[in-house]
């Protein structure tokens, strides 16, 4: 059994040039001119555009005046022995200078020792800090509830957590 061979065509030598393209009428669009939106087109547009950057601006403007409010713990409020505003003297020995207290026996110019005050990231000694505080032996800890296992809470002394931990101590009285 022998196999004979087919021979393929031979393509053409040349090839055709294509048709040149036909000139357009004068009332035909371009290519680029079709692709134009209509007046109509563009308000839509315009109004979807807005409305994005109305409502960016909303959200914004809504996120700065709700954004991060001072929460205090009423728990570690109504289960500490002392609360006061004081400040960070002595960061080597964590003493603070109470400058005022809100409930318990400390005054005004009290110097304290509170042993857990260094577990508290980011404390400066140029800020006034609202600090629950409970005895322990003779000296004193930031009030930690039971079960937290996050660092000791202390909170700025500003007035919107003054008084709201002005309002814990009188529902605890």
């Amino acid at each position: 059994m022998s196999r004979s061979r087919k021979a393929h065509p031979k393509p053409p030598a040349t090839i055709a040039p294509a048709a040149p393209p036909r000139a357009l009428s004068s009332g035909a669009l371009s290519g680029s001119a079709a692709l134009l939106p209509t007046p109509g087109q563009r308000l839509v547009v315009w109004l979807a555009i807005g409305a994005a950057l109305f409502w960016t601006a909303w959200l914004a403007v809504m996120g700065m005046l709700t954004a991060n409010p001072t929460a205090v713990s009423s728990a570690q409020v109504g289960r500490a022995d002392a609360v006061v505003i004081a400040r960070l003297i002595d960061p080597a020995h964590n003493r603070l200078r109470i400058e005022r207290a809100l409930s318990g026996k400390l005054a005004a110019g009290d110097v304290v020792t509170v042993l857990n005050f260094s577990d508290i990231p980011n404390v400066s000694g140029e800020q006034s800090y609202l600090v629950p505080l409970s005895f322990f032996r003779d000296d004193y800890l930031v009030t930690v509830l039971e079960g937290q296992h996050a660092p000791p809470l202390i909170y700025p002394a500003i007035p919107e957590t003054i008084e709201k931990a002005k309002g814990f101590v009188r529902e605890g009285k």
